[in-house]
């Protein structure tokens, strides 16, 4: 007798699947027109999909193209994608040296992960020379910002005092930071220091535990490594202590489910959050062009800018711009992005400066940003 439910969640995964499919058509045909013409986040998600397989057939050496017209406009998430397909070297010849510029690039614009991957090129040497000092400087601006990769690297320069003052509290903190969020390696090395008791109290039962977990994660070598470690950790623990291991990891991993539902509900999930990517990538498109239109069409019943040179802060956060973000300055005026680009930088009420070119556009820049943007004022 067939399972009700089961064959309810296999026609589901199904619905899912075709209106997938038929969205992905849609969209790829969509991105692909806006990506001819020029439009940088469209040239990236297009390389993003051939990369992924993700609504036509994987393609390293196309994905790479797009990436690399995306990077060539100054898009960091670009000039990080086209800085690992030269540091892979699978579909480009392998350069380390030009990995690290366009991963510089990006990390210049804030980008986490450019800043990890910044990081711990220094850190190993890897087609520069090694500097721990430069190492440091990078990884601490991505785990800042919560790239595990740099959390878990910055927590090992503490620990063994590369670049830093040897601080095994403070490489327990980052490790434990890059764990929380899943990462398997950070797990193991947060494991490792709750068995030695080097950062923290020893503690066998979430050494054992956080082993448990990293080994869920890990595969061939890397897992038999981890496995060996937790049996070594289970030679020192009491009956009760391995009880409380058990309870430990159990409680850290609540997404795990039953054998028999588990795959299709994962697969459920990971299909509506294909679907929302792609509607968002699209709307994000959307708002682009209508944005670029309204601009061309409508005349600005704003006041005019005042004379001369403003001179403020921001008021509250600075994120970066996207396309057209409103920026509050603490002397109570208020501008927005007129022309399009993107970059990440984040900072708390960073200086502003705001002039007019040459061309009669007004210009901003903010402090720590290497690029200004046109801007208007609205208030």
């Amino acid at each position: 007798m067939i399972n009700r439910v089961s064959l309810f969640t296999f026609s589901l995964v199904l619905s899912l699947t075709i209106s997938l499919a038929q969205a992905q058509t849609s969209e790829i045909d969509s991105l692909r027109q806006a990506a001819e013409q020029g439009n940088f986040v469209a040239q990236h998600l297009l390389g993003v999909a051939y990369d992924n397989g993700d609504g036509v057939p994987k393609d390293y050496i196309k994905a790479a193209n797009w990436f690399r017209k995306s990077a060539e406009q100054g898009y960091a998430d670009a000039q990080f994608m086209l800085g690992y397909a030269y540091y892979r070297g699978e579909v480009v010849l392998q350069d380390r040296k030009e990995a690290i510029k366009w991963w510089r690039q990006a990390a210049e614009q804030g980008h986490a992960g450019a800043q990890a991957k910044l990081g711990s090129i220094y850190r190993h040497g890897e087609g520069v020379p090694q500097d721990h000092t430069e190492a440091v400087k990078w990884l601490r601006k991505g785990a800042e910002q919560g790239d595990a990769d740099a959390q878990r690297s910055l927590g090992w320069a503490y620990f063994e005092g590369e670049g830093v003052q040897q601080d095994r509290k403070e490489a327990v903190k980052w490790w434990r930071q890059a764990a929380e969020q899943g990462d398997a390696d950070a797990q193991a090395s947060l494991g490792w220091a709750y068995f030695m008791g080097k950062g923290v109290p020893a503690d066998h039962a979430k050494a054992h535990a956080l082993y448990s977990l990293a080994a869920s994660k890990l595969k061939s070598e890397p897992r038999e490594n981890v496995v060996k470690f937790r049996d070594k950790v289970a030679e020192w623990m009491a009956q009760k202590e391995r009880s409380e291991a058990q309870r430990l990891a159990r409680d850290a991993n609540p997404e795990k489910v039953s054998r028999d539902t588990g795959s299709m509900e994962k697969e459920i999930e990971e299909l509506k959050e294909k679907i929302a990517r792609y509607e968002l990538a699209m709307k994000r498109l959307r708002r682009e062009v209508q944005g670029n239109v309204r601009r061309a069409r409508t005349p600005s019943s704003a006041p005019p800018p005042a004379a001369g040179v403003i001179e403020s802060k921001i008021d509250g956060t600075f994120e970066g711009w996207e396309g057209e973000t409103v920026f509050k300055l603490l002397n109570g005026q208020t501008w927005q992005q007129s022309s399009y680009a993107y970059t990440y930088h984040y900072s708390y009420m960073p200086d502003v400066l705001i002039y007019k070119s040459s061309g009669g556009q007004y210009k901003m820049k903010v402090e720590g940003v290497g690029k200004t943007i046109s801007v208007r004022r609205l208030r």
